[in-house]
């Protein structure tokens, strides 16, 4: 197996550890991948998928019939696991219902692959009793089955399901290795993609989410603009423009 077919742009100590661990048949039932928002979590998580059940010889090789259906989602042996949308206000939480369903699912024989794979996306979002019921299936897991957790915040995690899981932590991907990125794989302009790899502090799916979509971009510009008008306003203007800012401390950092 090659870990240039993985198409991770940086994290390549990541790639090679679980490369190894297929190549030698010692791949954990359990991996949980931590780092920043955006550094490439998902990214990692789903190509790992692809290696576990790819069809050819040089997994994962991007082209078969299981890659291609693992890109596009449609795969029948491969699930990805998100919290449900939020209420407005309200972050969205990882329920105990969907744990239930995806055990229901692992309990089945694969379709397809040797394996299913079930990715848990931020399971810092999970409920404690949706994290109660995952730590039933991390204790005894089905053999045909492979879970992949992600969190940004690992900490918030149960420490008896951290324990459970063989952990990866991403680190932030060189900005040298975004900007190349960017202007060989996505087309972006060199001092377009210089730009946004200074700005991305190491996220690649930040600075790729504000090449191909303009509206994240808008939106961080709409930002910088009511900041440079702050001290044009008066005091009840700035008050409830920190107000705003308070309420939504999670959305500032792609601005900054």
């Amino acid at each position: 197996m090659n870990s240039t077919n993985w198409s991770i742009v940086g994290h390549e100590w990541a790639v090679q550890l679980l490369q190894s661990s297929l190549d030698s048949g010692r791949l954990p039932h359990a991996i949980l991948i931590t780092g920043d928002s955006q550094v490439g979590k998902r990214t990692l998580a789903l190509a790992l998928a692809s290696a576990i059940n790819c069809q050819r010889d040089d997994r994962p090789c991007g082209r078969c019939r299981s890659c291609t259906k693992i890109a596009h989602g449609t795969h029948p042996d491969v699930r990805l696991v998100e919290a449900d949308s939020s209420e407005r206000g309200r972050a969205g939480q990882l329920k105990i219902e969907q744990i239930r369903d995806l055990q229901r699912f692992a309990s089945l024989a694969p379709m397809e692959s040797p394996f299913k794979v079930i990715i848990l996306r931020e399971f810092e979002q999970a409920t404690l009793p949706a994290a109660n019921a995952l730590l039933k299936t991390l204790e005894e897991p089905p053999p045909q089955v492979r879970l992949v957790l992600t969190s940004a915040r690992p900490d918030a995690l149960l420490p008896t399901i951290v324990s459970r899981c063989q952990t990866i932590q991403l680190r932030p991907v060189p900005l040298g290795q975004i900007k190349e990125a960017l202007v060989e794989r996505w087309l972006a302009r060199p001092q377009q993609a210089d730009l946004l790899a200074r700005l991305s502090q190491g996220r690649i799916g930040w600075a790729v989410e504000r090449l191909t979509d303009s509206a994240a971009w808008d939106d961080r510009e709409r930002r910088l603009q009511d900041a440079r008008q702050l001290p044009e306003q008066g005091a009840v203007d700035r008050l409830a423009y920190a107000e705003g800012l308070s309420r939504k401390a999670g959305d500032l950092q792609p601005t900054l």
